[in-house]
């Protein structure tokens, strides 16, 4: 019997600052027969690109995308933004943010001070279809996410990440990211 349990190591920076490389996670693969995918959730996917991707819920079904320089919009709402520190990254200048992505779900991001891609900027407003979610990199500057990828199907979400249980420093253990 399957518990619908499954654990993935995290191969990029593109979920930092809340998923970092090295750190391993545990995806509840039943999580969504008995919920609904929500903003804000952090899924494990099948990417169009071959391969399981774990990237965070920014659009649901009939909402409205639109991201004008790095800011992002959904239903013509901003997410505000706020500062809450500044540090290094694989040797480029980054800030973390506090991004209100609704009324009840804050997360955190993260932006270059130098723009590494400038087609990460801008993405002319879509409407997702029905049955598919928009997804986005927290790493907001530095992820192959549904910007290039386009929307992704209900069909190709396995599941919700819910904690870590390893990573490459001991507060990167146990990490509940159903509240993050």
């Amino acid at each position: 019997a399957s518990t619908g349990i499954q654990t993935f190591k995290i191969p990029t920076p593109s979920m930092n600052p809340t998923m970092q490389p090295g750190d391993r996670v545990v995806a509840s693969l039943n999580y969504y027969d008995n919920n609904p995918i929500q903003q804000g959730d952090i899924v494990v996917f099948n990417s169009p690109q071959g391969g399981i991707w774990t990237f965070r819920v920014i659009g649901l079904p009939s909402d409205s995308i639109e991201i004008k320089e790095g800011k992002v919009y959904v239903n013509n709402q901003l997410n505000e933004l706020t500062a809450t520190g500044e540090y290094v990254l694989d040797d480029q200048d980054v800030v973390q943010y506090q991004e209100q992505l609704n009324p009840t779900k804050k997360i955190k991001t993260l932006r270059y001070k130098k723009v590494l891609m400038t087609d990460t900027q801008t993405f002319d407003k879509i409407g997702v279809p029905a049955n598919e979610y928009f997804l986005l990199g927290d790493n907001r500057d530095n992820a192959f996410d549904s910007r290039f990828l386009g929307t992704i199907k209900r069909d190709d979400i396995l599941g919700r990440v819910i904690y870590s249980y390893w990573g490459n420093t001991s507060d990167r253990i146990n990490m509940d990211f159903t509240k993050e």
